[in-house]
C-alpha cells in the first residue's frame, strides 16, 4: 500500500507527470473489515483515498484482472466521486 501511496503523492506534488505502481497482489478482493483472495489492504483504495484527501474530485479505478475487484468496489459504491471499472473474465 506503500507503493501505491508513493506514487500518488509524487504525481500530486509534481515530482513527476506519471506513475505506475506495479504491485502483486493488487488487493482489489480487502474490504475494510477483512482480507480475502491474498489481498491485506487494497491497494488501490489507499491510493485514491489519498488523492480524493488531497483535493482531486474524480476518480477512475480501473481493474483488470483475472476476477471480480469486489472489496474494491465494495469501498466506492456510494462514492459518486469514484467510478469503477472492473474487467474480469466470466466462468459459466
Amino acid at each position: 500500500a506503500g507503493c501505491a501511496a508513493d506514487a500518488t503523492k509524487a504525481v500530486l506534488e509534481n515530482r513527476v507527470q506519471y506513475a505506475l505502481a506495479l504491485i502483486r497482489p493488487p488487493g482489489h478482493h480487502a474490504t475494510p473489515s477483512s482480507m480475502m483472495g491474498f489481498c491485506i489492504f487494497n491497494n488501490a483504495c489507499v491510493a485514491v483515498s489519498l488523492a480524493l484527501a488531497r483535493g482531486i474530485q474524480r476518480v477512475l479505478i480501473f481493474d483488470w484482472d483475472a476476477h471480480h475487484g469486489n472489496g474494491t468496489q465494495d469501498i466506492y459504491a456510494s462514492d459518486q466521486r469514484v467510478l469503477f471499472v472492473s474487467l474480469h473474465r466470466y466462468d459459466e
